[in-house]
């Protein structure tokens, strides 16, 4: 049986943001690979500081995205950034769960 994470990024491409994620792979699966790899991408003139989580993406009764779970099987390094204008800085994303999991998951 395959099993497969889902890592779900929010892509600001927004200048008042400053910056832009790309998400190497948007699927591990865990069989064959239990890491990834995003780069931040600052485009702004000034420096930006970001702290880098992920979170159990589920919804709610009404069909809202509810984002107050910690993901307690992802790492991500470093979680904590500081980034020069017009800079990035690569993050390593790596699932430390077990590699069987009895259905997909999500994360933000």
């Amino acid at each position: 049986m395959n099993t497969f994470l889902f890592l779900l990024t929010l892509l600001f491409t927004q200048n008042s943001w400053g910056f832009k994620i790309n998400l190497l792979e948007s699927t591990l699966e865990l069989d064959k690979s239990s890491s990834t790899t995003a780069t931040i991408i600052n485009d702004s003139t000034s420096m930006i500081a970001i702290e880098a989580g992920a979170r159990v993406r589920v919804y709610n009764d009404n069909g809202e995205e509810d984002f107050e779970t910690l993901a307690e099987n992802l790492i991500i390094i470093p979680s904590q950034m500081i980034i020069p204008p017009n800079g990035e800085q690569v993050l390593s994303i790596r699932w430390v769960g077990p590699k069987e999991i009895p259905k997909e998951e999500a994360y933000r």
